[in-house]
């Protein structure tokens, strides 16, 4: 046994002084050879080869100078030994349990150990390496030696991942989406496919001080940049380098561009850089930022690639935004048809065939695929009391091509004998074998026509409202000046019983002047006389919701308003403890129902039957009796006033709820 293992031993020693040769034969070959490609190729081949040998009895790794500075150490500890640990810690700390497993794996199984990973090197960059080896073990089976070699293999890993993104954006750039979706995609591709950790651009303002991040993407645990940045706070000088286009920083804290700001780049989590610019004129316009948190170098190679999916980006953007453009024109001819629900026709004057397309068979009732023909379709249909115009005007435009057709005239659909509006405009052209072809546009204007109807409706009836608000006010404003005492009493009383009319008209806008409920006419007529709150309050009302009309609206807004001003001045509540309780209720009548409405004062001062009879008195009883088409009495009884109203109500009028207030 002890032979076997001295054996094995010896042949990987043997296989380790072959690779250390076969690197110094390269470089020999290269040397005397320095133009020859093929054997610079050979030399770079073998730079990238680093060997181990692990002492597993003693944990110690004696590896030559390539393999240490791999890992991050100094080359010159690769022959003294390191414990494994040591080289663990420069591997890329997603790949490092795997590569542990591995490594068990080998060991427990006594395989041939084959894996591939990411280290970190002394430049702080990330290498793809591949590495092979095998344990061997005593007599008593343990492990006691691990040699191997290890080639880096990023260069090759690299160009397959950027040449797969290269694909993957192929892709991207076919589907459907927006240019911001596609720059999104784009800026995520980089950071992946270059394993750093922020892409984006930012534009620059015109005064040359800050960029405003307009797109970026973060790898996950990065805070994302937000606000505009002043430049300046990233590199006093850092300015006139963008405008040379292209700025590459290994290290914040070591370029001299950088690293008097390196704690402004520290706090955003970058360590090293690449720019790309937009200049114009020497300004600034656009900048590319890719950020990584450690340092790295920027090779030509990681440049060119940049540049290779901007350009398919842009290039793909370009192509877009003509396809949208010329889509969207398609898209607004489209939707301007649709919206102005045009109708397109033909008629050859030569041969009588009339072409209609499906907005116009719509219109006219017509199913697709029936024959249509100008005199038995168009006129046929025409209305009577327009056939003559339309035939006129036809005419006209049939043999004088500088007199289109434009006319508005009314249809009888066959399919449903409705009666529609349209609005033909057509004029005649020549086809390319001389034809006269009558071309327009129908459009149906029903709708446009019955609102025009209704606009002169709306016009009469805001005409017969404004005339007897004016008669109402006039009223008011006679009967309220004539009886004042005084010019300024009369103009407080009448500015205070406009104010009850708004109050109405308000409530009764809010229907559009089709009535109002009986408990919002109410609630506004009294809101400005009220002073307490919830239990406080000294007016309180309440009652089934009935349905009023605008005069019935009106007339109970105003005497309402009467009876609260009268009530303030000489009544209850000119009393600290006095009260109002108005309630209405819906009782049986002989032939429909009648609606009894009760105001009634109480605890406030002694009231008794005025001496005569004033405006507001008369208002009250003759405009609520005669708008109400009831009785209203008022009695003066020693513990206050008490008006009360009875009319007749419909059914119809009165909501199933109750309302109380």
């Amino acid at each position: 046994m002890t032979a076997d293992l001295e054996r094995q031993l010896a042949q990987a020693r043997e296989e380790i002084r072959q690779l250390q040769a076969t690197t110094a034969e390269l470089e020999s070959r290269l040397s005397a050879r320095p133009h020859q490609d093929d054997l610079r190729l050979a030399l770079d081949a073998a730079a990238l080869v680093g060997t181990w040998d692990w002492d597993m009895r003693h944990d110690r790794i004696f590896a030559d100078a390539r393999f240490a500075a791999l890992y991050g150490l100094d080359p010159e500890d690769g022959p003294r030994g390191l414990p494994i640990e040591r080289y663990t810690q420069g591997v890329h700390e997603a790949d490092r349990p795997a590569l542990i497993q591995a490594i068990d794996e080998a060991i427990r199984t006594g395989d041939i150990f084959a894996h591939q990973y990411r280290t970190r090197n002394r430049d702080g960059e990330t290498r793809w390496v591949f590495a092979r080896g095998r344990v061997f073990f005593d007599p008593t089976n343990q492990p006691v030696r691990f040699p191997g070699a290890v080639v880096d293999v990023t260069r090759e890993k690299r160009r397959a991942e950027r040449q797969d993104a290269l694909l993957r954006l192929g892709d991207l750039v076919q589907q459907d989406g927006s240019d911001a979706d596609l720059t999104a995609q784009a800026l995520a591709l980089l950071g992946e496919a270059l394993d750093i950790q922020r892409v984006g651009y930012a534009t620059v303002d015109a005064a040359q001080h800050l960029a405003t991040i307009a797109a970026e993407w973060c790898a996950p645990g990065v805070v994302p940049l937000s606000g505009p940045l002043p430049i300046a706070r990233f590199g006093a000088h850092l300015l006139e380098a963008l405008r040379g286009g292209l700025v590459r920083i290994e290290d914040v804290e070591d370029d001299p561009l950088t690293r008097k700001q390196a704690d402004a780049w520290e706090h955003i989590g970058s360590r090293s850089l690449l720019n790309l610019t937009v200049v114009r004129d020497d300004r600034v316009e656009v900048i590319l930022f890719l950020h990584a948190r450690e340092r790295r170098a920027w090779p030509d190679d990681d440049v060119a690639f940049v540049r290779d999916v901007l350009n398919r980006t842009w290039i793909s953007s370009q192509r877009r935004q003509a396809q949208l453009q010329l889509v969207d024109a398609e898209r607004r001819l489209r939707n301007a048809h649709e919206a102005a629900a045009l109708g397109v026709f033909e008629l050859n004057l030569a041969t009588g065939a009339l072409t209609w397309d499906r907005r116009c068979r719509e219109v006219f009732g017509i199913a697709d695929g029936a024959i249509v023909t100008y005199p038995e379709t168009v006129l046929a249909v025409a209305h009577p009391d327009d056939r003559d115009a339309l035939k006129d005007a036809s005419a006209r435009a049939f043999t004088d091509m500088s007199d289109p057709l434009d006319l508005v005239y009314r249809i009888i659909r066959p399919l449903d004998g409705q009666m529609r509006h349209v609005h033909a405009t057509a004029q005649v052209n020549r086809n390319d074998r001389g034809e006269p072809i009558f071309v327009g546009l129908l459009r149906d204007v029903t709708t446009e026509k019955e609102g025009e109807n209704r606009q002169r409706l709306l016009a009469r009836e805001l005409q017969h409202r404004v005339k007897n608000t004016l008669a109402i006010v006039k009223a008011l404003a006679n009967q309220t000046l004539r009886r004042a005492p005084s010019t300024a009493e009369g103009l407080a009383n009448f500015a205070a019983r406009l104010d009850a009319l708004s109050q109405a008209h308000d409530v009764l806008t809010a229907t559009n002047w089709t009535g109002a409920a009986m408990h919002e006419v109410v609630a506004g007529a009294l809101a400005t006389h009220e002073t307490g709150d919830g239990d406080a309050r000294r007016i309180r009302f309440g009652g089934p919701d009935i349905a009023l009309d605008a005069r019935q609206s009106l007339a109970l807004s105003l005497a309402l308003h009467e009876l609260a001003t009268n009530a303030v001045k000489y009544g209850a509540l000119s009393a600290d403890t006095g009260r109002v309780d108005l309630h209405w209720w819906i009782e049986s009548g002989d032939t429909e129902p009648v609606l009894r409405i009760e105001w009634r004062e109480s605890d406030g001062p002694a009231v008794a039957v005025p001496e005569g009879r004033g405006f507001g008195s008369r208002l009250i009883e003759q405009s609520l009796a005669s708008d109400f088409g009831g009785t209203v009495a008022l009695r003066f009884e020693p513990g206050g006033l008490v008006a009360e109203v009875r009319a007749p109500v419909p059914d119809g009028r009165i909501a199933q709820d109750h309302r109380s207030a």
